[in-house]
């Protein structure tokens, strides 16, 4: 047919926008055409539409007979899937400054003195173990990268610190740097996604090792509506 004929010669010369156009038209009057439903599929392909090359491909498998036509439409059903996969590959970063008021930053206590049950008098509190306010400085930068194994099934790998600082100099050993360091594998199930991974979260007090903590976690997700 005629928009048969301009499918083809729009995908010859990489027009595939207008490719699409015709060659659905073409389809719709001649469903089991086959060289037309795999140039729509190509020029699906070629626009970025991969779900659409896929249903097309799947539409025409049934209709192929020729062994050397079914191998192509494998060999392109295999590239529509890798590069679906190559969608899911995703490096991001996050940087964020803020500022804020810490009214306790030495978890000190609130009163400056207690009442001993046993002394049966106040215990005055030292100005260290009371409780001292400041301005704080909060820092955290995040670097996370995932990579898909199947259209279900990611790797997600992290790397993160957070550190906080205050303004005033007499306060630099209430400085904290927490880093993370995490991979976990998560698998899209049809009604949750389940997440499994690994962690060590190294805890730093005025600039020295105060302790490592590490571990396994375990998340599942259900979204309360699916379109959500």
């Amino acid at each position: 047919t005629f928009d048969f004929l301009i499918g083809i010669a729009a995908v010859k010369v990489k027009k595939y926008q207008q490719a699409v156009f015709a060659l659905e038209r073409t389809v719709i009057v001649r469903p089991k055409w086959k060289l037309a439903r795999f140039n729509l599929a190509k020029s699906y392909f070629y626009i970025d539409n991969l779900l659409a090359a896929k249903n097309e491909l799947n539409k025409l498998q049934p209709l192929v007979t020729d062994e050397a036509f079914k191998q192509t439409i494998s060999l392109f059903l295999d590239k529509i899937e890798q590069s679906v996969l190559n969608k899911q590959k995703q490096l991001k970063q996050l940087i964020g400054i803020s500022i804020g008021h810490d009214s306790n930053i030495n978890s000190g206590a609130i009163l400056d003195e207690f009442q001993s049950p046993l002394l049966n008098q106040p215990i005055q509190l030292s100005l260290e173990s009371q409780e001292t306010s400041d301005e704080a400085l909060y820092f955290n930068y995040q670097l996370r990268y995932q990579t898909p194994i199947n259209q279900n099934k990611l790797i997600i790998s992290e790397v993160a610190l957070f550190h906080t600082d205050y303004k005033e100099s007499k306060h630099n050993k209430f400085q904290s740097s927490i880093a993370q360091i995490s991979a976990k594998y998560q698998d899209t199930l049809s009604w949750s996604t389940f997440q499994a991974g690994v962690y060590l979260r190294p805890l730093l007090l005025d600039s020295a090792m105060y302790r490592n903590q590490y571990g396994f976690e375990g998340n599942l997700i259900i979204p309360i509506h699916k379109k959500i």
